[in-house]
């Protein structure tokens, strides 16, 4: 004789029991110890709002960053763009220079200003 189950009464206790698993886990979370205790979690709007902003954000990022990635890849491979690149290297780095004179910095390190080497 073959025994067959009921597939609705079997997906009830497999709902069950992650029923039970989840309450475990959010009993644990808590540290609360009662066993005719069930805890219902709420998503309230400003937590779901700050979760939702947090992986928009992760995406954009994400995204720029493949962006930048590709540019320098495509950069590597072709001529033109690798020049066009190093060039606006050279002219960020002078701007920066200009902005903050970087080279005082390490002209105190190697003793220009002090008069002794420090490393």
């Amino acid at each position: 004789m073959e025994h067959k189950f009921n597939t609705v009464l079997q997906a009830g206790a497999d709902e069950t029991k992650a029923e039970e698993e989840k309450q475990n886990k959010l009993k644990k979370k808590f540290g609360i110890k009662g066993k005719n205790v069930v805890i219902v979690e709420r998503n309230d709007t400003i937590k779901f709002t700050i979760k939702t902003i947090g992986h928009i954000l992760h995406f954009v990022a994400t995204i720029v960053v493949l962006g930048f990635a590709f540019i320098g890849i495509i950069a590597l491979f072709y001529e033109a763009p690798r020049k066009e690149v190093l060039t606006i290297l050279k002219e960020v780095f002078q701007e920066i220079n200009r902005t903050v004179p970087i080279e005082r910095f390490f002209d105190f390190f190697h003793g220009s200003i002090v008069g002794e080497r420090i490393f």
